[in-house]
């Protein structure tokens, strides 16, 4: 079950390109095609510390946590890349 469709989330910034917005709630909108040209990614600006949350509203085991990438070949623009160049995905559990 994914506990985080259309839940609530934010991030530091939102890039945009001819027009299109590319919103922190692109993310848990139910669409994995990673199709970036089809505005169903979301994306923040080009900063030096990013940030993208999602309040999930209660408690959950967690048994994974998915990520999909964008699949348009822009490899200095995906998360995995960032990953493998010493640049990591932090995941923090806040309890409210």
């Amino acid at each position: 079950k994914n506990v985080a469709l259309w839940k609530r989330t934010t991030q530091t910034s939102n890039y945009s390109e001819h027009g299109v917005l590319y919103t922190s709630d692109k993310a848990v909108d139910g669409n994995t095609d990673g199709n970036f040209a089809e505005n169903t990614c979301t994306h923040t600006s080009y900063n030096l510390v990013n940030t993208w949350n999602v309040e999930l509203g209660g408690a959950f085991t967690l048994i994974a946590i998915k990520i999909y990438n964008r699949n348009d070949n822009r490899e200095y623009t995906k998360l995995i890349h960032y990953c493998l160049n010493g640049l990591y995905v932090h995941i923090y559990i806040l309890h409210f």
